[in-house]
């Protein structure tokens, strides 16, 4: 699969942000992927080294210079969005949706399963690229949350956040735009932070739409019931 991405995806939806899941240990180590993992959502026999996602640009210091520039746009109400990012806001997706997520714990837990199985994608991905993050090039930056012990990319937050916004946005298409454009705003937020450069986070939308589109849901998810 090769990733097209485009140029232009900002959005100015208000932030919420979506951090990686799990509890992986800080070592090297731990963004290896078990070759012997059976992915929950995506098809049987899925490879992430089949996988043609393009290199990220070779001059950083560039980027870099960008997300220096847009530390104008921390304000005090932008900078508790990105704080809240290293929460949970992923019920905030689901209030996006108007959906109840108690109400459908089967359809739920394959989202969950979901979100899982690209966490491992995305891991594979920083392991292979070992891009340095933004801060580490440009210390002038200043991050403003704690700086993410992996790699910069492609960005988790793009990535995982989109997944998220087109899988519910099947089950409640009126509510498709603002889903969108919340996703688009979570990775937005991870460069006003100073976290991720803008073409981490480009691929992170254009992997997050492609990989929606590969996962499979059993009938007795309920996705039809929502």
């Amino acid at each position: 699969m090769k990733l097209k991405v485009g140029p232009n995806r900002r959005a100015a939806c208000i932030g919420i942000g979506l951090g990686l899941l799990g509890q992986l240990a800080h070592t090297e180590s731990a963004l290896a992927v078990d070759p012997t993992k059976i992915f929950k959502i995506l098809p049987a026999g899925f490879s992430i080294d089949a996988l043609d996602t393009p290199p990220p640009p070779l001059d950083d210091l560039t980027e870099a210079r960008m997300l220096f520039q847009m530390r104008s746009l921390r304000t005090g109400d932008r900078v508790r969005q990105i704080e809240r990012e290293n929460i949970n806001p992923i019920p905030l997706f689901w209030d996006c949706a108007e959906i109840l997520e108690a109400d459908h714990p089967v359809f739920a837990g394959r989202l969950y399963e979901a979100i899982s199985d690209v966490e491992l994608v995305v891991l594979g991905l920083k392991r292979r690229f070992r891009r340095l993050r933004p801060n580490a090039v440009l210390p002038e930056i200043e991050p403003v949350v704690p700086v993410p012990w992996h790699s910069s990319y492609p960005s988790g937050h793009a990535t995982q956040s989109t997944v998220i916004a087109e899988i519910l946005a099947r089950v409640a298409p009126k509510s498709a735009v603002r889903l969108r454009a919340l996703a688009e705003q979570v990775g937005v937020n991870r460069e006003v932070a100073g976290l991720h450069y803008p073409s981490d986070t480009a691929t992170g939308f254009a992997l997050g739409k492609w990989l929606s589109k590969q996962a499979f849901f059993h009938d007795d998810a309920g996705l039809q019931s929502l």
